[in-house]
């Protein structure tokens, strides 16, 4: 299905830039608009929410390691830590300098 390819392209590339709706429509075999609409349907979220959230994930994993904040928002994919900072706020709720074990 759509969501099942979409799912498994996210799941396998999420931390790669520049990753769009669009490479995931492609690898998913079908229009933008029909993914994005059939995705927020199934999963009841978007797929920029659901692959941003992926990321924060990563990026708590690697704060937990002991890992900078710049180096963690490099390695999970974001095009810049403050880019980072806004999504991981929104996602958890707390700034990602405020979750890095110290």
């Amino acid at each position: 299905s759509p969501i099942r390819n979409a799912l498994e392209y996210i799941n396998t590339h999420y931390w790669e830039p520049p990753l769009s709706v669009e490479r995931i429509a492609k690898a998913a075999g079908v229009s933008r608009y029909h993914l994005s609409h059939l995705f927020k349907e199934v999963m009841g979220t978007t797929l920029s929410a659901y692959w941003i959230g992926l990321r924060c994930d990563l990026v708590r994993r690697y704060l937990a390691e002991g890992i900078s904040v710049a180096d963690a928002a490099y390695w999970a994919g974001f095009s810049s830590q403050s880019y980072l900072t806004r999504a991981y706020k929104k996602y958890f709720g707390i700034l990602p300098s405020k979750d890095r074990r110290k």
